[in-house]
């Protein structure tokens, strides 16, 4: 059993590796996009996939919280479906005609992508109507063969 004294900042998420201990969500992440292959190809492909995350990250922050009253839970979704459009305009641009949201190739960006819209859609679905394109990500995040059997199998749950 791990206490909170074994983390360094005293809360979750931590992992443990070889006996080094990263902590924080986004790092963490990162760490293990760069393992595995899913940080881009080149180094400006990694910065790129890097500000994506950040920006989609800065987005979801305008987000309501478990902690949130009612009032703020509605106000926090209202800023945040109010910003969307913007987002989702910015998003296409950078997106332009590829299929990824970086490079050729899937990055932890699309992965993270995915993971910000099934929040959103938990939130108000079709989050994503307006704009076909970045849909397309979605969903082709969703047809990897690993993804598509995770989401198959995992038990169900509003995270």
């Amino acid at each position: 059993m791990v206490s909170e004294t074994d983390m360094p900042f005293g809360q979750l998420p931590v992992l443990y590796i070889n006996g080094t201990i990263l902590h924080q969500s986004l790092t963490i992440a990162r760490f293990l996009a760069f393992e595995t292959g899913l940080a881009g190809k080149t180094s400006m492909e990694q910065a790129q996939t890097c500000s994506l995350v950040e920006s989609i990250q800065d987005l979801a922050m305008l987000g309501p919280r478990f902690r949130d009253s009612e009032e703020v839970k509605k106000q926090r979704e209202k800023e945040l479906f109010d910003a969307l459009p913007t987002f989702i305009n910015y998003m296409e641009r950078f997106l332009g005609d590829r299929e990824w949201l970086v490079g050729k190739s899937v990055t932890w960006a699309d992965l993270f992508w995915h993971n910000f819209v099934f929040w959103l859609n938990n939130i108000r679905l079709g989050a994503l109507k307006t704009s076909p394109k970045l849909q397309a990500v979605y969903d082709r995040v969703e047809a990897l063969p690993n993804i598509a059997a995770w989401l198959k199998n995992r038990p169900q749950t509003t995270f």
